[in-house]
């Protein structure tokens, strides 16, 4: 009986580090991608538009913590590859009862005030996203929504975006 305990001891490790050298071998090493450096931001007064779209990635992808949930995999969010059609189409629909009347015054409320609509399937009486406000400043808001404004193909304006 106790070879037999030994025997299945010994066996059973010699086929975990056969697994471990299969794996160390064969499966290749995922090393994620460092995270983005912050932005430092400067005063809004000196800006160039590359800094504030600088910003706005920066902010976007680390600090607003936005790509957890919008360009994750899950379907954790709204996509927001599409994003200005989608809000136009959001502000003209009956369901919505926010106060923006244009795609981009709704991307702003939707940071700012996430509970004034909830996209279907992505909350009940309460968004999950958090209030941007909470974390953001108004310049890093705003440098978010030049991004996604740049990243949707639009000309970014560095006078408008700073209103």
């Amino acid at each position: 009986m106790r070879h037999g305990v030994l025997k299945s001891i010994i066996v059973g490790a010699l086929v975990l580090a056969a697994i471990l050298v299969f794996i160390k071998l064969f499966i290749p090493e995922v090393t994620p991608a460092p995270p983005p450096k912050p932005y430092s931001i400067k005063d809004p007064g000196e800006m160039t538009i590359v800094d504030l779209l600088m910003l706005g990635e920066s902010t976007f992808r680390g600090r607003g913590s936005c790509v957890r949930c919008h360009d994750a995999p899950g379907d954790r969010a709204p996509s927001l590859k599409d994003i200005l059609a989608i809000s136009i189409e959001t502000v003209r629909s009956e369901e919505y009862k926010g106060k923006a009347t244009d795609g981009w015054a709704y991307v702003l409320e939707s940071l700012i005030e996430p509970d004034a609509y909830i996209v279907k399937g992505y909350g009940k009486e309460k968004s999950p996203m958090p209030k941007a406000t909470r974390n953001l400043s108004d310049i890093e808001i705003k440098a978010v929504i030049a991004y996604l404004k740049k990243r949707s193909g639009l000309k970014v304006d560095l006078s408008e975006e700073l209103k």
